[in-house]
């Protein structure tokens, strides 16, 4: 089994696995981090403002000198797929819609013939994520291209390096979406999915977002766990099913908290005081936000809480190209809800609070601010949730242009990924109050150490960063992965590991006709064994064992048993189940009046053979139908 990280494995996580010889793709994430070296761009016309200083891109970079301000359009970072040939890709498997914004990239190779796996909610969420991004980058006044730009032409050479400039890439356009949604199949928690004989795949819920799941691997001796983005919290989702998980060969643990230390209910405390007293004061509160995941939450929070503080009058707008369709999927995919969200559809009420603010006009939502209606319903104070939350491009940038100079107003840094100073830097000096409280629900270091004691892997495999204390802080053992769970195995970007999985076993069918004839005889308590003389067929990666036909129907018929193809085939009966041992490749070739019957091997042949394979300690013992065999090495009779 080899394993490759393709992507930034805490931003946007993209792994390649080869297991049971299929190649499965594991999420196809957008690195978007490559935004914030742009300056900020509103939909209003404003004067474009202050791009990051070149010292601050990489802190190995010299001396940079006076540069221009960059004026290109903005780029973004998909996985690195350039030593990877895109037809060897037999899968993807996508984990929740945050993770699947890089998937035009991939789908646009025309070598690419794989079959793409996601749920409902991952697909249609993250559908709308990417037409977002796609309207806001649509946009833009420039279409000109960050390789002509002074800015980053005079950058160093290892400041260029370290922010992968030559990875950069144009944001897709509508159509490239719509081909790349087309192509995707879509499964359920719990159903599993053939790959070729070779390979079962299996989404589970993992509480994290709407319809984001973990996915089982497996053959019938071998199993797989990725552990992606996955929440043990109280909230929207469906809540994690961890039973499935348990036991595996491998699990690879990916998606963890970017704010491991901070609670996230005091964090959503501290904000909603926050905005309570700013709309006391005549301001107006400003939250850059995805148009999904936590922001169902975080509406249904603030709304409780500001009706018990008797801001009920106060307007709340959310301002997004997707707004309503992200709002009316929230309340329409009931099944991949939380139980107390479910119970709700049966009463029948909508599941989450911010339907009925709708009706009431509490809440209200527009594509832009540009929009017909939007100057008409505005008033002030209000609270408003708009995007993009790395404040670089969409409607967000013209509210923290048009509220900044003013220190009654707010504005909150609520995503993980771009709550921090460093995005708000072009806009300084600014005179309004700024609260950064990132709201992550994933695994923190502590809960995903009980999960996986309680999972129970025989092998770990996580990046190296979270294996270790982080380097400003090598006594804090408790942000990192303990290493005495299992035996771990770090992993870095761009890195392939060899994960020595590889099972002595392969399944076959036995089929009824030779199972109703086998003579089985109690070797010791619940023990039985029966001998057996038959043919060995393969055929699209099954095993099957059949009696031997007429001549013309077997001769020369010739079988091989691979043991880096496992097959994935199920019997119909239990009891037509049987391993077939597969140490390099076994040849079984049937010729017509050539038939070997197990009890007409004489012992003293059999005994040296085995000896000579490593079976050194050997028992037989004389029975009335022939001899029992104990190989006390392999515990085998």
């Amino acid at each position: 089994m080899d394993l490759c990280c393709l992507g930034d494995h805490r931003r946007a996580p993209c792994y390649a696995l080869r297991m049971s010889g299929v190649t499965v793709l594991l999420d196809c994430s957008l690195n978007t981090s490559s935004l914030a070296y742009f300056p900020p761009r509103a939909v209003v016309q404003t004067p474009v403002l202050k791009t990051p200083d070149s010292k601050e891109l990489c802190s190995a970079a010299s001396q940079t000198g006076d540069v221009s301000r960059a004026s290109c359009r903005s780029y973004v970072c998909p996985p690195t797929l350039d030593f990877f040939d895109p037809s060897s890709i037999d899968a993807v498997l996508l984990s929740n819609s945050f993770y699947l914004l890089a998937l035009p990239y991939l789908l646009q190779n025309c070598k690419f013939r794989g079959r793409v796996l996601a749920t409902q909610p991952t697909l249609q969420l993250g559908r709308l994520m990417m037409e977002e991004l796609a309207q806001y980058m649509a946009g833009m006044d420039t279409d000109a291209s960050y390789a002509d730009d002074p800015y980053f032409c005079n950058l160093p050479l290892e400041a260029q390096e370290a922010i992968r400039t030559n990875k950069w890439q144009s944001v897709y356009t509508m159509e490239d979406i719509a081909e790349a949604v087309q192509r995707v199949e879509l499964v359920s928690y719990g159903q599993s999915v053939d790959l070729f004989g070779l390979l079962e795949v299996t989404p589970y819920s993992s509480g994290a977002s709407l319809g984001s799941c973990n996915w089982l691997l497996q053959t019938p001796f071998d199993k797989f766990v990725y552990l992606s983005t996955s929440s043990q919290l109280t909230t929207h989702p469906q809540a994690i099913q961890q039973a499935p998980l348990h036991h595996a060969d491998v699990l690879l643990i990916s998606g963890m908290s970017l704010a491991p230390t901070l609670n996230p209910d005091s964090m959503v405390s501290a904000l909603c005081e926050g905005v309570a007293s700013t709309l006391r004061s005549e301001g107006n509160v400003l939250f850059p936000v995805f148009p999904t995941g936590v922001v169902y939450d975080l509406l249904e929070c603030l709304l409780t809480y500001m009706e018990g503080q008797g801001l009920h009058n106060v307007p709340i707008f959310f301002i997004s190209p997707v707004a309503d369709a992200s709002l009316a999927f929230a309340n329409i995919f009931g099944e991949w809800l939380c139980t107390t969200k479910q119970n709700k559809l049966y009463q029948p009420e909508p599941p989450f609070a911010h339907a009925e603010l709708i009706k009431m006009g509490r809440l209200k939502f527009f594509p832009n601010i540009q929009s017909s209606t939007f100057n008409s319903a505005f008033r002030s104070p209000c609270v408003v949730f708009a995007g993009h939350p790395s404040l670089r491009l969409g409607d967000a940038v013209h509210f923290l242009n048009l509220w900044g100079s003013n220190r009654r107003n707010t504005v909150i840094l609520t995503e993980p990924e771009y709550a921090n100073p460093a995005t708000l830097a072009p806009f300084q000096p600014l005179a309004l109050k700024t609260l950064i409280h990132p709201i992550d629900t994933n695994l923190n270091f502590n809960q995903a150490n009980r999960l996986l004691q309680e999972l129970k892997p025989a092998h770990i495999v996580a990046a190296e960063t979270l294996l270790q204390p982080p380097p400003s802080q090598p006594q804090r053992t408790d942000l990192c992965l303990d290493r005495d769970i299992a035996k771990s195995t770090g992993l870095s970007d761009g890195e392939v590991v060899n994960l020595p999985l590889q099972s002595a076993y392969q399944r076959a069918m036995l089929s009824l006709e030779i199972a109703n004839r086998l003579d089985f005889t109690e070797c010791r308590p619940s023990v039985f064994a029966a001998s057996l003389s038959a043919c060995l067929m393969t055929e699209n990666n099954q095993h099957q064992i059949v009696s031997f036909g007429n001549e013309k129907q077997w001769q020369g018929l010739s079988a091989s048993v691979d043991s880096s193809h496992a097959p994935a085939a199920a019997a119909a009966d239990e009891h037509t189940d049987m391993e077939v041992t597969a140490e390099s490749q076994v040849t079984v070739t049937a010729a017509p009046g050539k038939r070997v019957w197990a009890n007409s091997i004489s012992v003293e042949p059999l005994r040296e053979a085995l000896a000579q394979r490593g079976f050194a300690q050997q028992m037989f013992k004389p029975t009335s139908a022939g001899y029992q065999l104990t190989l006390v090495s392999e515990n085998a009779l």
